[in-house]
This record gives C-alpha cells, structure tokens and sequence, in this order.
C-alpha cells in the first residue's frame, strides 16, 4: 500500500512528510508515499518558471523531498501546470501556462514542446542526480549535496551551489572523505573519484 502525496508552496519539503506519518504510521507503520503533485508555487502568474532563479528553488525544494526515504517515487501526471514545459506555437508570442511572454524568441518559439529551466532541473535529477538509493543528504539554505547508488553500483554525489560565489565542500560519502565544489548558481554531479559528470549552470 501506497500513500499518494500532493505537495505545495510552503508544503513543498521534506518535513512536509513527518506531518503525513504522524496520522498514518500509528496504523501502517511501513507506509511509503508516491509524489504525484509537486509544484513550489500555487500559481504562476507572470511565467516565474521560464527563470533560472525559480529554477534553482525548485531544485533545493526538490532535493529536500526526495531525500526522505519514506518517498518510493515522484513523477509528473500532467503539463504545464507543472512548469517543467511549455509550448510554442511559432507565432509572435508562446503560449506558456495559459498565458503569452516576450521573453521567448529565437529557438524557444519554435513550435511543439520545450524545456524551461526547471524542466532541465528536473530531467537532470531524473536521469542523473536522483537516479538511486539514497546513501547520503545534507541540506542547507542556499547549499546542498547528496549522493545515490544506482542499480549497476556506481555512486553519483550531487551538489548545488545557489549563491553568487564558488564553494567548496567537505563531504563524507560511503565512508569516503570527498571534497565537492561547485561555481556560481549550478548543480554539479560527481562521481566518487571527485571526476565531474554533468553540471547545470542557472545564473540569475
């Protein structure tokens, strides 16, 4: 049996699940929970999701949830409502949650479907970053990391650095001493040798 989670706007962290196990565990104490609905705001008036700072708010508020390990799974059920694309009808203007925006020209008026910036957040962790069991999380304001053990054994450490200066970490992951770092506004994936995999930069 399965719980099935809509998660919003402030409700969108990880302690949001402690206040779903204080009803259900007293009467299924192995309860785990599918993400269905996870969205950092209750609208989306003026486009925030076409920004890489929403972007990189969606990628702390992300981490944080999925770092509980009473989370089997998260996944998306319907777009855009979710912010992760929108669509272009190759005219003037795109058509973006219901509404029109300036800011997209070029390549992003094609038409079809597009990635946003949080779009490209979520298809990293996806198939990168949250890719895993979860062997380690630390959380932070404005710095996080974690690591995951796929199924074929590698171990992926992830790190997001949403401030303006580069940061270095020290970070113990599967007993192992590592040192972590990441430029400006990014997210950067490492594997345990410290050889970088993928990054996402998302200036703002």
């Amino acid at each position: 049996m399965y719980g099935v989670l809509h998660l919003y706007s402030k409700g969108m962290r990880g302690k949001s699940v402690d206040a779903f196990n204080n009803v259900v565990k007293p009467f299924a104490p192995n309860m785990r929970y599918v993400v269905t609905e996870f969205n950092i705001r209750l609208g989306l008036e003026g486009n925030p999701h076409l920004t890489n700072k929403y972007a990189m708010e969606f990628a702390r508020k992300l981490a944080d949830v999925m770092s509980r390990p009473e989370i089997e799974a998260m996944y998306t059920h319907s777009t855009p409502p979710h912010s992760i694309l929108y669509w272009s009808n190759g005219r003037r203007y795109a058509t973006v949650v219901g509404g029109r925006d300036e800011r997209l020209t070029g390549e992003a008026m094609s038409r079809g479907w597009h990635l946003t910036p949080t779009g490209k957040v979520y298809e990293l962790y996806s198939r990168l970053a949250w890719n895993g069991d979860v062997i380690a999380y630390r959380g932070g304001d404005n710095q996080s990391y974690w690591a995951v053990r796929s199924s074929d054994g590698r171990v992926v450490a992830t790190l997001i650095n949403d401030s303006d200066k580069a940061m270095r970490k020290k970070a113990n992951i599967a007993g192992r001493e590592m040192s972590l770092s990441a430029p400006p506004r990014s997210i950067v994936c490492v594997d345990m040798s410290g050889k970088e995999i993928e990054r996402l930069m998302l200036p703002y």
